[in-house]
């Protein structure tokens, strides 16, 4: 078992930015509230970094770290199962199964799908996709270019994604 050498702060660092968007999307599904999701996000960092010694380096960073937060969010819920209503271990353990990470290789592959599907779009399609989700983007000032409603642009990109979302999907299962 490789240990990690007691200067590894930024290695830890670098890691956990890395696994966040994972790491919290996780947590949120589990506990499905947006604050239940940042306490144990914050807990789960805090274990993560007091067990850090004990992370095989090379082995999938965000695979231990989802199991390590699986604990805490059993705890978590334990504490607060009198004032709200949470899924049962059951549940959890079956959404716990069907998040397990993919590798590098799965990610870099839905990536090449997506990129696929994008080009397929008609060209209205992709620019209120390049729109919606550019940097500065504002919902409200697209609608007005568009010359749509704010409900009518939020439906476009509902509709946008689900297609490539399908896109993806039969992509994927055609090379699988």
């Amino acid at each position: 078992m490789a240990k990690q050498p007691p200067d590894s702060n930024a290695e830890f660092a670098r890691l956990l930015r890395g696994a966040h968007r994972e790491l919290f999307g996780f947590i949120f599904a589990m506990l499905q509230n947006r604050a239940d999701a940042e306490d144990v996000y914050q807990q789960t960092a805090i274990v993560l970094w007091r067990k850090f010694s004990a992370y095989e380096t090379g082995t999938n960073f965000i695979a231990w770290a989802i199991r390590v937060a699986q604990f805490e969010i059993k705890d978590y819920i334990k504490a607060q199962r009198r004032r709200k209503v949470f899924f049962n271990d059951e549940i959890l353990e079956a959404i716990a199964v069907a998040y397990q990470p993919q590798t590098d290789e799965v990610r870099e592959r839905r990536l090449e799908a997506l990129a696929k599907c994008v080009e397929k779009l008609n060209e209205r399609d992709r620019r209120m996709l390049d729109r919606c989700y550019a940097v500065t983007r504002d919902y409200r000032k697209i609608a007005r270019i568009e010359g749509k409603t704010l409900g009518a642009v939020y439906q476009a990109i509902s509709r946008i994604r689900k297609a490539l979302h399908l896109c993806v999907q039969r992509s994927m299962a055609t090379e699988d």
